[in-house]
C-alpha cells in the first residue's frame, strides 16, 4: 500500500531516487518511462534486486555518508519510504538530499505517525512485531516536527497526509522558494 501511495505522486519520466529501497518494491508502482535508482544499506537486497531488475541502477549505500556520490539537482523525485525513523542524523540526510534534488523536484517521504510508533512498539512487547525493528527506530515525527527538521536543509511542506488510520503519514516535501537566496 505504500508503495503505491508514494508512487501516486510521481510524474511519468522523472528521475527517481529511492533511498531505503528494500526489495524494490516500488518499481512495480512507478510511472512509465520513469528512471530509477534504488539505494540500501542491505547488501543482500541490493544483490537480489540487480538480479530481479537488470534494467534498473541499485547501490549498496550508508545514508550517514559524508557527501552522496549523485551530482547536484540529479533527481526529479527522492523517495524516503518508512526510512526516516531508523536515522541517527536526520538533518544531514536532508542537506544531502537537499543538494541532489533538482530545484522543481519533490522529496516524498513517509513515516510511522508517533501514535504508530507507540503500537508497534506495543505490538513488538507482546511477540506480535519484530522487536529489532521496534528498536532500531530512533524517532517518531509529527507535522510539527517534520517542519522542524527539514525547514533548516531547505525544504518545506507542500502536503501531508496520515494514512492506515492515522498510524503512518505521507509528506510531499519541496525546496523552499527563497532559500539560499
Amino acid at each position: 500500500m505504500r508503495a503505491r501511495k508514494v508512487a501516486q505522486h510521481i510524474p511519468s519520466r522523472s528521475k527517481v531516487l529511492d533511498v531505503g529501497c528494500g526489495s524494490g518494491l516500488l518499481l512495480q508502482y512507478l510511472p512509465v518511462e520513469c528512471s530509477y535508482v534504488g539505494v540500501d544499506q542491505d547488501v543482500a537486497a541490493i544483490e537480489q534486486n540487480r538480479r530481479l531488475f537488470p534494467r534498473f541502477a541499485f547501490q549498496v549505500f550508508d545514508l550517514t555518508t559524508a557527501t552522496y556520490p549523485f551530482q547536484e539537482h540529479s533527481f526529479d523525485a527522492i523517495v524516503l519510504a518508512a526510512v526516516l525513523e531508523h536515522i541517527q542524523d536526520p538533518l544531514h540526510v536532508m542537506e544531502q538530499l537537499f543538494r541532489i534534488l533538482k530545484p522543481k523536484g519533490q522529496l516524498i517521504m513517509t513515516t510511522p505517525s508517533p501514535v504508530g510508533g507507540h503500537v508497534h512498539a506495543m505490538m513488538a512487547c507482546v511477540g506480535l512485531l519484530s522487536r529489532h525493528a521496534a528498536e532500531e527506530h530512533k524517532e517518531f515525527y509529527d507535522l510539527v516536527s517534520i517542519k522542524r527538521l527539514i525547514q533548516p536543509a531547505g525544504f518545506i511542506v507542500q502536503w501531508h497526509v496520515p494514512f492506515q488510520f492515522g498510524m503512518n503519514q505521507l509528506f510531499i516535501v519541496k525546496k523552499a522558494p527563497t532559500f539560499g537566496r
